[in-house]
């Protein structure tokens, strides 16, 4: 499921009429989700597991505002969040199948520990942080 570019522009992934958590919407078999090129501050209300996404694997939200993404995901293995405002590593604790991270061109420093929460991590880009 693509909703990546300027034709989006998305600021919330939630709407009137539920936005991606719309009864109608079955989430349950989704395996991608692209939100990336948008104007997202905030995706953890509503990409979680128990929202409907159960089996998703890939997660991209690139080039957004995202600041502190909390994901309850335990089968995503890809999740690209570069290109956003990130001050830290986000939380892995709940994301326990991660085998690609990416986190280029954000704004983090300090301490990598919350890498050691991903023991299956095979790849990791923290290009292009301060």
């Amino acid at each position: 499921l693509v909703f990546s570019g300027p034709q989006f522009y998305l600021e919330t992934l939630q709407g009137e009429d539920g936005g991606l958590l719309n009864r109608r919407l079955d989430l349950t078999k989704l395996q991608t989700l692209d939100v990336s090129e948008n104007n997202l501050a905030d995706v953890n209300g509503v990409v979680q597991a128990d929202k409907g996404f159960r089996e998703l694997r890939v997660l991209k939200a690139r080039k957004n505002q995202l600041t502190r993404p909390v994901l309850n995901l335990p089968t995503l293995m890809e999740l690209n969040l570069s290109h956003n405002q990130l001050k830290t590593i986000p939380p892995l604790d709940w994301l326990p199948s991660l085998e690609i991270l990416l986190l280029s061109h954000n704004q983090m420093t300090g301490s990598w520990d919350a890498v050691a929460k991903a023991p299956r991590l095979k790849r990791l880009d923290l290009s292009d942080n301060q």
